[in-house]
């Protein structure tokens, strides 16, 4: 079997969503994957999550020295971000499969770009299986949409959770969503279901990918981002399980995977007009406004909870068993040589085993200094580490080792960090790095005082594979003469520096 590959795009322990799911069942199925995390991680540079999953923790250390050691064994390159297709020839793959679950615009045009790299196609949704049958005419395309892990949400059918901490257990009725709290959320639905049930509890669990959200009702709670494993606990609580999305372009395109999970945990789910959610309507209450939301709200909380063992039971046809098998045999029809059995399955076995325990990343943070040229002489000691060249004046940035730190024995090194933006270019970011052997004090460090450096690197964020920015920086380090990193930046736009650190590998 090959080796199946998933590209950076979001992080193994972050909100298990559909890629950790099918890249769990291909692993449950003996097919050896590599999950890379999309931000390079302390701690093993491989490790191994699960019987054949091994989740990538540091992608340049990864690519430079380990994955060399796969060179013959076939490979399944299985993206759902139309960027990384671009960047599928890193991974020299035999088989690429574009995995096209969402319609962002910010997607398009790596998607035109890059969606004839494809060998086959598998879409979530009638709108994109549409959008792709237009930009791929040819390509073999396939409906798998989303699913739920049924033995996991089921278990809240036979739970009887009481009370969810910190909430107080009185309320007449709890009315929950669960999922990000993100754009596409219609925070004013949220209010008018608080407004109109204000005995009851509106719980909301999930990340906040949107800065509002704390100010929709005295009787709404938003309880954040929870671990995968409280999520059944969380549903057995829970009355009424609500999808309240806008409609536009990108819910028009959505497959929510959380109508599965409600359904799963033999909730009744009540959801705004989406075009996915009506094909379950004999099971989903699907409203066409406000007001008509509220109402299926109310018949819901006024229904039967011994509905819950139906509820359950439809959604197991709905399992990443199921959709597993579709993937299967869209392999098999389509690219056989994928799924037929490797020649020495137990020798590749070892040597990921043997890879996983190889290598171990850790961190030195760094001192940063802050230099604005329009405030040339002042010392601005409590300025986050930023760059920018902007009208009234440009951003530079200095790290260093803390002083007394003394670097361990490494293998290679890395000056690492992310970045972000005040706008959407982030991926137009470019950052300048120079080196200096000159010291610094940053609570003496302005911009008419700042070392002088020698430029050692451009990086441009949308070279990198990965959303860390990662530059090698061994031979400098080992050479004993550096003091301190400079960068800077000619774009006009302010860019943050995050978590500025050296990555140190060595053998475990």
């Amino acid at each position: 079997m090959a080796i199946v590959i998933y590209p950076p795009t979001i992080d193994w322990e972050y909100m298990k969503q559909r890629p950790q799911h099918i890249m769990s069942m291909f692993a449950s199925h003996g097919f050896p994957v590599l999950y890379f995390n999309k931000q390079n991680k302390e701690g093993p540079v491989l490790y191994k999550a699960a019987p054949n999953l091994y989740v990538v923790n540091h992608f340049e250390f990864f690519m430079q020295v380990l994955f060399p050691l796969l060179n013959g064994e076939k490979k399944l390159y299985w993206s759902s971000w139309s960027k990384m297709l671009g960047i599928a020839s890193h991974f020299q793959p035999d088989t690429i499969v574009y995995d096209c679950v969402d319609d962002f615009p910010d997607w398009e045009t790596d998607e035109k770009n890059w969606v004839h790299l494809a060998d086959m196609i598998v879409c979530t949704a009638d709108h994109l299986q549409q959008k792709m049958q237009q930009q791929a005419p040819g390509k073999p395309i396939t409906m798998i949409r989303n699913g739920c892990d049924w033995n996991h949400f089921s278990a809240a059918v036979s739970m009887e959770t009481q009370s969810l901490h910190p909430l107080s257990p009185t309320a007449e009725f709890k009315i929950g969503y669960i999922g990000a709290w993100a754009p596409w959320v219609d925070e004013e639905l949220i209010r008018k279901v608080a407004s109109a049930f204000p005995n009851s509890q509106v719980i909301i669990v999930g990340p906040k990918l949107r800065a509002d959200g704390d100010q929709l009702g005295s009787n709404v709670f938003n309880l954040g981002y929870r671990n995968y494993d409280e999520l059944p606990q969380i549903l057995s609580y829970l009355d009424v399980c609500i999808i309240p999305f806008r409609i536009n372009r990108i819910t028009e395109s959505t497959n929510p995977i959380k109508v599965y999970e409600y359904l799963a945990a033999g909730k009744q789910v009540v959801s705004t007009n989406l075009p996915e959610v009506r094909k379950l309507q004999a099971f989903v209450s699907v409203a066409d406004n406000h007001d008509e939301f509220i109402e299926s709200v109310r018949s819901a909380l006024e229904s039967s909870k011994e509905e819950r063992f139906s509820l359950s039971q439809f959604a197991r046809a709905f399992s990443w068993e199921q959709r597993f098998a579709q993937i299967y045999a869209m392999l098999k029809q389509h690219s056989p040589d994928i799924i037929s059995p490797s020649p020495a399955p137990a020798k590749l076995s070892g040597l990921l085993d043997a890879m996983a325990k190889g290598y171990v990343s850790s961190l030195i943070p760094l001192v940063h200094g802050t230099v604005n040229s329009y405030y040339e002489t002042r010392v601005l000691v409590d300025d986050y580490p930023m760059i920018g060249k902007l009208p009234r004046g440009e951003y530079q940035c200095f790290l260093q080792i803390e002083s007394g730190v003394t670097l361990p024995i490494f293998e290679r090194a890395y000056l690492e960090f992310e970045c972000s933006a005040q706008h959407a270019a982030t991926m137009d970011i470019i950052v300048q790095v120079g080196i200096s052997s000159i010291t610094w004090d940053p609570r003496q460090l302005t911009f008419r005082n700042k070392p002088s450096s020698t430029p050692c690197s451009v990086c441009k964020y949308s070279d990198y594979v990965s959303s860390t920015i990662s530059v090698e920086v061994t031979s400098i380090l080992q050479a004993g003469s550096l003091v301190s990193f400079h960068l800077s930046t000619l774009q006009p736009q302010l860019i943050g520096i995050q978590k500025p650190r050296l990555t140190l590998i060595s053998q475990s």
